[in-house]
């Protein structure tokens, strides 16, 4: 689900919930707290995901009562911009391996538009997420197992949306996120061992005050940290209260006992974006877009526990070119659009001092004089003095380009998963990248992964623009060079689909 800057609807197959769009505050401020969760109300078991679940004994409450001072333990419970365009090197693109489809709205519990699609990669297991399914396969894309994410997180018939699953090769384990609309909280599961099957812990976030929830929640990991961020909304009045961060004691969630927590939150903050640290850091890195021509950077240090605090500094400001709210895209055979998002992060990866990120923005691409929908790209070091390193779109004249996400190896060559599309031309899933001793501003040329087979007419709103998204998702495999990505399709005859790649580059 997606509320902010855009038009605000999260629509499923049977129900629509409709949300009051209210612009953020800017009031300043920011306030923290720490405490401890209760220990976890129960485990679930990957290899039973397919069967009937079994109920958690309670939902504790992981948050405090008031908004003063949150700290505690978490008990698991079982004008368009026209930045510079990359110029691509048409002799060399991405290289494709194993690909397999994904899950699909016809295999999803609830087929809920948009699927919001995540993937993430382990040493055996490919697990993909989507609203509100979970699958598991391996490496050859054989289907291990799939599951509702309703039994995976506990969640019992309430309803959840926006799942966010990595892998966390830091620590060798797999951390999954899912947003319960219902109690206003952040399901947070943890997996016992490197494997997908294995049993995980799953701990619960937030809940208070009562008849708030945290707007499509981002999950981030550092070397001691699981950080949190999400926008809160006002349950019955849909109003935006405030940017929030959670950052929970790493360490104790691998054990599945009880886990120690801080929270910040400032009403002048929107999607707070905790980073991916693919290498080891005791600083999680937080981005968030700000105005038209800033990225501001944050960083978390040290670990909440009985003796030792979490620290959120200041944003550091950093200037990138102009970005704008990017126009909906159109698509063949259809006059209804697709719905592009906003300008906030989509999503950030760090390793070894570089952080790379990306959002959408309106852009007029080199040789066009229209608006489209572009995907900007922005490469900071993140030394003790930061700085920006790159920062360029992914644009073509007439093309409308979406959603990219982000996968890193241990090269530092970037994989970019994103969707395109036009009048005449159905949404296409793509990558490219660029090298990690590759010229800045360049990317390979770009690879279709699918090419679109029907238009979206499903999930609109009442000026026809479609949902989409409301992201993709990508990981990087902790035992070889290949990156993985996964996006949304439309094959003929199906709401939506998703497909599963594994890259080279």
């Amino acid at each position: 689900m997606q509320i902010g800057r855009k038009a605000p609807w999260s629509l499923t197959l049977l129900s629509v919930l409709a949300f009051l769009l209210l612009a953020p505050s800017l009031a300043s401020g920011t306030s923290h707290a720490a405490r401890s969760l209760p220990p976890p109300a129960g485990a679930v078991s990957s290899s039973a995901l397919a069967a009937s679940p079994s109920p958690a004994t309670s939902i504790p409450s992981a948050g405090p009562a008031s908004l003063a001072a949150p700290f505690g333990i978490v008990t698991p419970l079982g004008s368009a911009a026209r930045g510079p365009s990359a110029a691509p090197l048409p002799s060399v693109a991405v290289s494709v391996g194993v690909h397999f489809p994904g899950i699909s709205s016809s295999n999803s519990s609830c087929g809920c538009v948009p699927p919001d699609v995540q993937v993430a990669v382990g040493p055996s297991h490919v697990v993909e997420m989507v609203n509100a399914e979970g699958k598991i396969w391996n490496k050859t894309g054989h289907a291990i197992s799939s599951f509702t994410l309703a039994t995976f997180f506990l969640t019992s018939t309430d309803f959840i949306s926006d799942p966010k699953v990595l892998f966390d090769n830091l620590s060798g384990r797999w951390f999954a996120t899912i947003l319960d609309v219902t109690t206003g909280t952040i399901h947070v599961a943890v997996s016992s061992s490197g494997s997908a099957t294995s049993s995980w812990t799953v701990y619960v976030v937030g809940g208070s005050p009562a008849g708030f929830f945290p707007d499509q929640p981002i999950l981030g990991v550092d070397s001691k940290v699981v950080a949190l961020g999400g926008n809160v909304y006002n349950t019955s009045t849909s109003a935006f209260l405030r940017g929030e961060v959670w950052a929970l004691n790493k360490s104790s969630m691998l054990t599945g006992s009880s886990t120690y927590w801080s929270y910040f939150y400032n009403s002048g903050w929107f999607s707070m974006h905790p980073v991916h640290s693919l290498s080891a850091t005791s600083t999680e890195h937080i981005v968030m877009t700000s105005g038209s021509s800033t990225l501001k950077l944050f960083k978390l240090t040290g670990f909440p526990s009985n003796h030792t605090t979490v620290f959120l500094s200041g944003a550091t400001s950093l200037a990138i070119h102009t970005f704008s709210t990017p126009p909906a895209a159109p698509q063949k055979g259809t006059s209804y659009l697709l719905d592009t998002s906003d300008t906030r992060v989509m999503d950030a990866v760090w390793r070894s001092n570089i952080l790379w990120t990306t959002f959408d923005t309106g852009c007029k691409p080199s040789g066009d004089s229209v608006t489209r929908s572009c995907v900007r790209l922005v490469e900071l070091k993140t030394t003790s003095t930061p700085s920006v390193a790159q920062d360029f779109n992914i644009s073509r004249a007439k093309v409308y380009t979406f959603y990219g996400a982000l996968a890193l190896d241990g090269n530092m060559d970037l994989a970019v998963v994103y969707g395109y599309s036009n009048s005449t031309l159905h949404p296409i899933l793509a990558v490219t990248g660029q090298l990690g001793n590759g010229t800045a501003g360049s990317l390979l040329a770009t690879k279709v992964l699918f090419g679109g087979a029907a238009s979206v007419t499903v999930g609109c709103n009442i000026l026809s623009v479609c949902r989409w998204g409301d992201y993709y998702g990508a990981g990087a495999d902790p035992r070889s060079p290949n990156l993985w990505v996964a996006g949304e399709i439309v094959p003929t005859s199906l709401y939506w689909a998703t497909w599963i790649s594994s890259v080279r580059l």
